[in-house]
């Protein structure tokens, strides 16, 4: 009878393995936690409207405590079917809007989405919303980096 020999890699392999797994695993979170930790959201708000109301806005004041300009680039959330950057503006005496590429919020600076400026145009919301209701909303960074925003469903905050 022949018995195969299998090689099982040694306890000290086994452990740099394991150890280089949670260690990279610590990497990405420090990361991750790191953009949270530069980024400061204030007065993320969403006008409560009535039901068969399609589109919204959302509004918030941004701020960049890093070293480096923080660049959105898209921004998503499960309760609306889809949500872009937007830009309003009075040309002419008529009020345009339109979409926006980007948000650049400078290094050690803050940005304002706000009524009559630029705003987070939310389409086709999933359900309606009562005042209070917390919405998440995701904002995408340039380099690839998602960071999470509570907005609140009611009233313009006071500052």
């Amino acid at each position: 009878m022949y018995h195969a020999r299998c090689r099982l890699p040694s306890r000290g392999k086994v452990m740099r393995r394991f150890l280089l797994a949670i260690g990279l695993s610590l990497l990405a979170a420090s990361a991750s936690a790191s953009a949270a930790a530069d980024w400061v959201v204030t007065a993320a708000w969403i006008p409560l409207l009535p039901p068969p109301a399609r589109m919204q806005a959302g509004y918030a004041t941004l701020r960049n405590d890093s070293a480096s300009d923080l660049v959105i680039v898209a921004a998503s959330s499960a309760e609306f079917a889809s949500v872009s950057l937007h830009q309003s503006r009075i040309e002419d005496g008529v009020a345009q809007m339109s979409p926006l590429a980007a948000v650049t919020i400078p290094a050690h600076g803050s940005f304002r989405f706000e009524p009559g400026a630029a705003h987070l145009m939310l389409m086709g919301p999933k359900q309606a919303f009562a005042s209070g209701d917390q919405v998440q909303i995701e904002f995408e960074l340039q380099d690839g980096r998602r960071l999470p925003v509570a907005f609140t469903v009611g009233s313009r905050p006071t500052p």
